[in-house]
């Protein structure tokens, strides 16, 4: 199997999954085919909204007379008059529903295979959210047999197989079900059970359930959401990591006169103004779509929501490459108090969500209230600050709310005027906590959107976070500014202010420490130090150390990237295996030639780096080949055998033209 990230959002990621009949690009979501009743074809689909893969029921397909012989003949996509991907199911539905199935395990899987189907699903059991423990622990065992089984069936075309996270409400078992898919040859791993828990809006324990899943997982597979496909909940799973939906609900909301939404679910029974922007709306009122004939009443409203899905999934895929899918899950949770109430789960997860949370991202964070804290982003930030920033050395610091960024450019008159007068340490009370001045162009404090006046949770946060970094610096004193103690700080602070060359020290410094730890600080020991500004902006451009380039500062988050000779030198101060990815030694020569690092070469990594941070490339064993920055997570590096890990920026050996 070969699965790519080509873009991410955190767990939220653009990926190409190969099949047979060609790649999928995830987020994707499968329409559900009815072999039998065929309300859209399969190639309409494709062609007028855009769907590039589809789902249908090989049991129906096998137990049809009428199907089956084509179906063996010519294959499932000429029965389909489809030639992209097919997933089929198994007939696990039809068992938990009905009964026993008329087929085992064995027979559905070769029967799959033998009509073509790019991704096959076994027989597994379902297993509802609330079965006793020991149900769900005899079923687990009996569909990872029949997982072990399916392996073991011929599969000449290459097929896909989906094995499916089972487990009920069950976290300890969903965790162990998901790490023992883990030790299975490389698959689709479907989240299975969860339709009860979407007809009953349970969305809090949907949250749990995806989380769980995805923390034991193999990272470098898929992970569908089995039958989730209501555009309401779709972003908060993409947010989650699932990369494939199914949905047959376009077709069954349109049997009962519903429509789907981004925000729900409505009766067109009850609407008098609709404001969707669809072909079928922009051409019919409420009104004449309910004086429609049945059959045509049908086929418009199964048209709207097929539209509003497809739509629903070029918005997903939109806002990953904006890195804007928290705020979109966000915006879309105040639209059900259930969904609001998943979205808050996500304070039990966080160390999955961090693990993935890029360092920086090309786009302002938008802050609205105590909810947008719950991004891993909020925490790191916090203990970043408190770990790898020193105190003020002057006798203490003003602590004051930031007016706008710069926050050092829009100071009240009466402080910036005493400033010009003796060096006074600031530090800022942030939506994400305390930001010591010299920091407040790096992202994200440079990098926020947030409201002039926070509401009160948002509020108590923040002035937690500054006692918590008064009690790491007792030495130095916090004096929170008001224009009544202009005098007091005149009286505190009788140093003359900082030369442009300290400034210029005090922030490169900043910055160092805090993208790449405490330690980081003293590559500029004993180097004459020279910054480069922009003309334009006065703003940090390029830093030398003893007349060479060694760090260049992105304009827009405010962070280092590293020269060759930077990295060097960050190197001798960092000690093995911080901020390190070795490579093999194979392979470490095409490196040092500026080439990027692909996931199946690298041989050990720093277990704490984040997707985009600069990396020190080294060879196993040996020094320093080139520098670069990370594309996966640590987890996601040591799990792919494909796609690249690490863009190289700079190398050792640099090609000759």
């Amino acid at each position: 199997m070969r699965f790519e990230i080509k873009a991410r959002d955190g767990l939220a990621r653009l990926g190409e999954l190969h099949t047979p009949h060609g790649r999928i690009q995830t987020p994707a979501l499968l329409p559900v085919i009815n072999p039998h009743f065929k309300e859209v074809t399969a190639s309409e689909l494709a062609r007028t909204y855009g769907f590039s893969a589809v789902i249908t029921n090989s049991y129906i397909i096998r137990r049809s007379l009428e199907l089956r012989k084509p179906a063996v003949e010519k294959g499932v996509h000429r029965l389909l008059g489809f030639d992209g991907p097919v997933m089929t199911d198994s007939g696990t539905f039809q068992q938990h529903r009905y009964g026993d199935v008329e087929a085992t395990n064995a027979e559905m899987v070769s029967f799959q295979l033998e009509i073509g189907s790019d991704i096959v699903t076994p027989l597994d059991l379902f297993t509802e959210p609330d079965e006793p423990p020991a149900k769900a622990e005899a079923d687990w065992q009996q569909t990872f047999a029949r997982y072990k089984e399916a392996f073991s069936i011929p599969n000449p075309h290459g097929s896909l197989l989906a094995c499916t996270v089972h487990g009920g409400s069950h976290m300890a078992l969903r965790r162990r079900s998901a790490e023992d898919l883990a030790g299975l040859p490389p698959s689709v791993h479907p989240i299975g059970g969860i339709v009860p828990i979407m007809e009953g809006e349970r969305y809090a324990l949907l949250t749990d359930i995806i989380a769980t899943s995805k923390a034991a997982l193999n990272p470098s597979r898929p992970v569908h959401l089995f039958g989730a496909g209501h555009p309401l909940v779709i972003p908060l799973a993409v947010l989650l990591g699932c990369d494939l939906f199914d949905s047959s609900s376009y077709a069954k909301y349109a049997k009962d006169g519903r429509m789907l939404y981004p925000h729900g679910t409505r009766a067109l029974s009850d609407l008098t103004e609709n404001p969707c922007p669809c072909p079928v709306c922009a051409a019919h009122t409420p009104a004449e779509l309910r004086g429609l004939e049945a059959p045509a009443r049908y086929r418009a409203l199964l048209a709207h929501n097929l539209h509003v899905l497809a739509a629903e999934m070029r918005r997903v895929r939109q806002a990953i490459r904006d890195e804007s899918v928290f705020e979109l899950a966000e915006e879309r949770a105040r639209a059900n108090p259930h969904l609001f109430e998943a979205l808050r789960r996500l304070a039990l997860h966080a160390d999955l969500l961090e693990e993935a949370e890029p360092v920086s991202r090309a786009r302002a964070a938008r802050y609205f209230d105590a909810t947008s804290a719950l991004r891993p982003l909020t925490e790191r930030t916090r203990q970043r600050v408190l770990d790898r920033t020193r105190p003020p050395e002057a006798p203490g610091a003003v602590v004051l709310r930031p007016k706008g960024t710069p926050y050092s450019k829009r100071l009240p008159p009466s402080l910036a005027k005493e400033r010009r007068r003796a060096s006074v340490p600031l530090i800022f009370e942030s939506v994400w906590g305390p930001v010591p001045e010299h920091l407040d162009e790096a992202y994200p404090f440079a990098q926020t959107v947030a409201p002039h006046t926070l509401d009160a949770e948002s509020a108590s946060r923040v002035a937690r976070a500054t006692e918590a970094f008064a009690r790491r610096h007792p030495q130095a004193q916090l004096i929170r500014f008001d224009d009544a103690r202009v005098p007091e700080i005149a009286r505190t602070f009788a140093a003359p202010p900082l030369s442009k060359a300290a400034e210029d020290a005090a922030r490169v410094g900043a910055t160092l420490r805090y993208q790449f730890g405490a330690e980081a600080g003293a590559v500029l020991e004993g180097g004459a130090l020279l910054v480069e500004r922009s003309p334009r902006t006065g703003k940090i451009r390029r830093v030398f150390l003893d007349g060479v380039h060694v760090l260049s500062l992105r304009a827009h988050d405010g962070l280092f990237t590293l020269t060759l000779e930077g990295g060097r030198r960050l190197a001798s101060v960092l000690p093995e295996p911080r901020h390190r990815v070795a490579v093999a030694a194979e392979t470490a020569a095409f490196n040092a030639q500026g080439r990027s690092v692909f996931a199946k070469f690298v041989r050990a990594i720093d277990p704490n780096l984040r997707p985009g941070e600069e990396v020190l490339i080294t060879a196993e064993g040996g020094g320093l080949v080139a520098v670069g920055q990370l594309l996966l997570t640590p987890r996601e590096t040591r799990a792919f055998a494909h796609g690249v890990a690490v863009t190289v920026r700079e190398g050792a050996h640099p090609k000759t033209p």
